[in-house]
């Protein structure tokens, strides 16, 4: 299906294009969409750390830190985060799909074409709320644009964690482009 994704960070390219370009390992071994990160399951995955921040305080390196796991099979691309955090804290309501407004998230903006013009945008609150749209340019996002994805979430002492499978059925790409773009968010609503 695709021979390779090359992901690149667009939050991060201002600051510098040519670090912010990783490689995404197919696994034979599928990551269980559980809200638990199992050493095991993600030991191939491609780790990616030390984020900066946007908001409040662009180009500082993140406060808490955030962890984001990467790889994919034939069917699927898979994303975990582990958000490190004062849970206290963390906000996390039980909302329908696509309410998402106060409370903590973390997601992804992808763009499989690679073309600047449309990124699938997909969340999740610490207790797995799920909210997705696509977002074409100049347009404002589509929230009525549901995204076929899997889940879950967990809490744990010092941190909270989301993982994510995304079929790749449910995005629009080419085979031929193994070049794609990728946003990670996280958003601490404080």
């Amino acid at each position: 299906m695709i021979n390779g994704i090359i992901i690149f960070i667009l939050f991060l390219l201002v600051y510098n294009p040519s670090k912010y370009t990783i490689s995404v390992p197919k696994v034979f071994k599928i990551p269980k969409i559980d809200g638990k990160i199992e050493k095991a399951e993600w030991n191939y995955a491609n780790k990616i750390s030390d984020f900066i921040e946007h908001y409040p305080k662009e180009g500082r390196k993140e406060y808490y830190k955030t962890i984001v796991y990467l790889s994919y099979d034939d069917k699927n691309l898979y994303i975990a985060f582990i958000c490190y955090d004062d849970l206290s804290e963390v906000r996390r309501t039980l909302v329908p799909r696509d309410n998402l407004v106060n409370d903590d998230q973390v997601g992804i903006y992808i763009d499989p074409l690679n073309r600047k013009k449309v990124s699938y945008i997909i969340k999740t609150n610490p207790i797995g709320v799920k909210f997705d749209g696509i977002k074409e340019a100049g347009l404002r996002i589509d929230y009525n644009y549901d995204l076929e994805f899997d889940v879950k979430t967990g809490i744990y002492d010092s941190f909270w964690v989301a993982e994510f499978g995304v079929p790749f059925t449910s995005l629009r790409y080419e085979s031929i482009n193994d070049t794609w773009r990728i946003n990670f968010i996280r958003i601490r609503s404080r």
